[in-house]
């Protein structure tokens, strides 16, 4: 029977005890309405405090697995070295040797893209708290910035580089490397030069962070992982965009 049934039934009672029992009625359903607000902001209470505490220990994940793999991350020396190499390939070489460094560079220079996004993904900015939000190539990131970093490392990927370099070269008759591809090999290695130089400061800040065990280290590391990775990540994407733009001959 509802609320609205048991008023009309006093109603036609007439009795005289109507007046007493419909406030009476009216006084327990207050309360009960009280008590499933409170029972019902104390959930959502609960369940917030139960999201915070997941996203806090969410966090700590990530700044720990962001300082571990800066501090794994090989060095981009050896794929330096390989491009001044082809930079400085004679007319007179062999060309299955030039072929092997084209291959070597192609092969280094995947791993050195796939490190710098796997860096840049768990770069995550924890200062907002804001929510991980799907983003480039179904990535997971928590900032726009972040995602501007991702799109430059996909325009500036070394292989993308080597494998133009090698399409070129085997398009080449006869086969010699020309001026702007051993120009740009060159530019490249020089931003990797500076991209290591950058790598070995952020390293010593990560076990400066490992020894901290604090949040406010970890922020700051990937403050500068952003801030001194964007100026070399600009130039190799302009490298590149300006090589592509010559036609093969």
């Amino acid at each position: 029977m509802t609320l609205l049934d048991i008023l009309r039934a006093l109603g036609r009672s007439g009795r005289g005890d109507c007046v007493i029992r419909i406030p009476k009625l009216l006084s327990v359903s207050v309360v009960v309405i009280i008590l499933i607000a409170l029972w019902y902001q104390h959930r959502l209470e609960a369940e917030g405090e139960r999201r915070n505490t997941i996203k806090q220990l969410y966090q700590a994940k990530t700044d720990f697995a962001f300082r571990t793999f800066v501090l794994e991350t090989p060095s981009f020396t050896p794929l330096a070295d390989v491009l001044e190499a082809i930079s400085k390939a004679k007319d007179t070489d062999s060309p299955v040797e030039v072929q092997k460094l084209l291959d070597a560079a192609k092969e280094q220079g995947d791993r050195m893209n796939a490190r710098l996004l796997l860096l840049i993904e768990f770069c995550d900015d924890n200062t907002s708290n804001a929510d991980p939000q799907l983003m480039i190539n179904r990535s997971i990131m928590t900032s726009s910035k972040q995602q501007e970093l991702f799109a430059l490392a996909f325009r500036g990927n070394i292989w993308s580089i080597a494998y133009n370099a090698s399409y070129r070269y085997w398009k080449a008759k006869p086969k010699v490397l020309d001026t702007r591809t051993k120009g740009t090999m060159a530019d490249v290695a020089e931003e990797l030069h500076n991209l290591e130089t950058t790598m070995t400061s952020l390293k010593e800040w990560a076990e400066f962070a490992a020894r901290q065990d604090d949040s406010a280290a970890d922020t700051e590391l990937k403050r500068r992982f952003m801030k001194d990775l964007e100026p070399t990540l600009t130039r190799l994407a302009d490298i590149q965009e300006a090589y592509n733009s010559q036609p093969v001959k």
